[in-house]
């Protein structure tokens, strides 16, 4: 939060709408969602369509969401933006305090607002104003609900320094950034650094583009210096948090680049169950040590990494990129695709995801050697699938699965949840699971 004059609001205000972009492309630290990669700022979609109430047809109408980075400039007060909320969005919540604020006006009392405070409140506004009182002074304030938390608290702090640096510095010699930036322009740019994070070009005052590292280091860290300094913060911690976001903005080792790179080296080798937890086990120690997320070294796997089988459930181990044929395809042509992809196994399903049969190798074996016996024409796979093949659930335990297909002498299981494919389990996946724990073992005898 920012306590601002009533005076300062507008200019400071757009000044935070204008450094969204940057502010978060250099702070990016929530890749991932469920086990899958996304946005450099996951969290920023994430919280927009998760609180989203509108219907359907209201997209057409460009109905506003109420997780919103706004939709113009402020002009002059922030009454605009308390009137355009009252009149987008109906209250959700209500106030059992009772007061008429004009007649305490009239009283000299200052009115808490509470019923505009609620209603904010429900609002999701990225920089988001507010209105409070405290010591029965009246205060306005501006929210930054922009920077992800993390990693580490010293990262934290510096994205703040920096942030509250850059609000003071671009005061400093712009005093109305709308002459220089279009809304559009500075909207686009933070669901792009949402996107991408450190990787974006962003259209900046000029009109001309700049890559998000170049901007941050030619322009943007010099005046977060010059309006920390301007606001008398020591020049010892200034340059200590400055020196955070600056080695971090060289590097482009954000928190999120530290999780997928560290992601995509640890996946060469390990079960999805084995990366996610081993991720979440370094980044937890490295927090620990509160050094900042530029200095990590990637996530390894370790005698200390923390992992192990949480309960042995299917759905941990389970292979869920899958390679899937359909009833009416030529078998030619999964056999090609299971050569490509050097796969024994390959569902069959409808167009709705439902599992439907099963090709083997050893059914791909046995028909070419009787197509070159007989010459016969090409087949399709439903002449020759496993119709309504064994399956399990992701919720079943390892060893039932093991049990199931040692007693029916079969190489792999389909994994089904509400008559949808989810999955598929095989001996691969076995040896996988047996490789890890015997490395385990063995680290641990040492």
């Amino acid at each position: 939060h920012l306590q601002t004059a009533p005076q300062e609001f507008v200019q400071l205000y757009n000044i935070a709408q204008a450094i969204a972009a940057p502010t978060l492309a250099v702070a990016t630290n929530s890749p991932m969602l469920f086990g899958k990669r996304l946005w450099a700022e996951t969290r920023i979609a994430l919280f927009q369509q998760s609180v989203d109430t509108r219907v359907h047809t209201e997209h057409l109408r460009e109905r506003s969401p109420r997780v919103t980075f706004g939709h113009h400039w402020l002009d002059d007060s922030i009454l605009e933006i308390y009137k355009e909320d009252i009149s987008r969005f109906r209250a959700l919540l209500t106030s059992n305090q009772r007061e008429d604020a004009l007649e305490m006006l009239a009283q000299n009392k200052i009115p808490s607002l509470k019923a505009l405070q609620v209603h904010n409140s429900t609002v999701y506004r990225w920089n988001r104003p507010c209105y409070g009182v405290a010591n029965n002074v009246p205060h306005l304030r501006i929210e930054n609900r922009v920077l992800p938390a993390g990693p580490t608290v010293v990262d934290e702090v510096a994205n703040a320094a920096f942030w509250l640096g850059l609000m003071k510095g671009m005061a400093l010699h712009y005093k109305d950034v709308t002459n220089n930036m279009a809304f559009d322009h500075a909207k686009s740019n933070f669901l792009a650094a949402s996107i991408h994070g450190l990787e974006t070009r962003f259209r900046w005052m000029d009109g001309k583009r700049y890559a998000a590292a170049d901007l941050i280091r030619e322009e943007l860290i010099p005046l977060a210096r010059e309006g920390l300094q301007s606001v008398k913060v020591a020049e010892a911690d200034a340059e200590k948090y400055m020196g955070i976001i600056e080695e971090r903005n060289n590097t482009g080792m954000t928190g999120s680049h530290w999780i997928t790179d560290s992601y995509a080296e640890l996946s060469k080798v390990g079960t999805k169950d084995e990366v996610m937890t081993t991720l979440t086990a370094n980044i937890f120690q490295k927090q620990r040590e509160n050094q900042p997320v530029h200095t990590w070294r990637l996530a390894s796997f370790t005698q200390d990494d923390g992992w192990k089988p949480q309960s042995l459930l299917v759905e941990e181990f389970m292979t869920t990129d899958l390679f899937t044929a359909q009833r009416s395809d030529i078998l030619e042509f999964v056999a090609d695709m299971m050569d490509w992809r050097r796969i024994r196994y390959m569902p069959v399903e409808d167009n709705k995801g439902k599992l439907v049969g099963l090709i083997t190798s050893r059914i791909l074996l046995r028909e070419c050697v009787r197509k070159t016996a007989t010459n016969a024409k090409p087949i399709a796979v439903k002449q020759v699938m496993i119709e309504n093949p064994i399956t399990i659930h992701p919720e079943a335990s390892i060893l039932e699965a093991m049990n199931i297909m040692e007693h029916n002498k079969i190489g792999c299981l389909p994994v089904v949840k509400k008559n949808k494919l989810v999955g598929i389990i095989t001996e691969q996946n076995f040896m996988g699971i047996t490789r890890r724990l015997i490395d385990r073992l063995s680290q641990e005898s040492d």
